[in-house]
């Protein structure tokens, strides 16, 4: 039996169902373990998706970037029009 306290979800939500603040627990649950959207924290099954970029297409046409290389935190080199996220 583990002596740590029993952490419990305290995300604020607005009364139209928006996520104001997530809590560290649903945040971990939802998105790191889950599929949802880190922007909007919806998951597929909720909502259609449009396949955004996570640099909106017109930012990376506007600079050049679009067949640029970045690096990424962890180290990869990924090219900056595969960078897409899934929000709605």
């Amino acid at each position: 039996m583990s002596n740590a306290p029993e952490q419990r979800d305290v995300t604020f939500v607005s009364r139209d169902s928006r996520i104001l603040l997530m809590s560290c627990i649903r945040f971990v649950d939802d998105i790191v373990m889950g599929d949802a959207c880190f922007v909007c924290s919806a998951a597929p099954r909720e909502n259609t998706f449009n396949d955004e970029h996570i640099i909106p297409r017109w930012r990376l046409r506007r600079f050049g970037l679009f067949d640029r290389h970045m690096t990424l935190l962890i180290g990869e080199f990924i090219r900056s029009k595969t960078l897409r996220e899934g929000a709605s």
